[in-house]
């Protein structure tokens, strides 16, 4: 299953904010695996929404298969324009629910 989420003005830190508020009520943990460009303003975020306790900043990893299986839900909060990232590509192969925005050739793969 794959779900679409609009792009918003506030780009990445948008779905962090969503899923940061559904986190801390539901105790659930939050992983980050890979390294985008921002990592400061990222963890930032995470520690103003007090999720740090309950969130892992695992960087880049070399077999991704293991995190992926692991999780119970993939976000991709895309807001540039690129092609067909590959992160989403695994998540799908995985058999993960997704949610993406719909920024470059995202919507070629995602359906609403």
């Amino acid at each position: 299953m794959m779900h679409c989420i609009p792009e918003t003005p506030e780009g990445l830190n948008a779905p962090i904010d969503e899923n940061g508020l559904r986190i801390s009520r539901r105790r659930q943990q939050l992983g980050i695996v890979g390294d985008g460009p921002m990592p400061e303003t990222l963890e930032a975020q995470v520690a103003k929404l007090g999720l740090a306790p309950r969130t892992r900043f695992a960087g880049n990893q070399a077999d991704v298969v293991p995190w992926l299986q692991a999780l119970d839900v993939f976000a991709l909060p895309s807001y540039a324009n690129e092609g067909v990232p590959q992160a989403l590509v695994q998540a799908m192969l995985v058999g993960l629910p997704c949610i993406t925005t719909t920024a470059g050739s995202i919507s070629e793969l995602a359906s609403h």
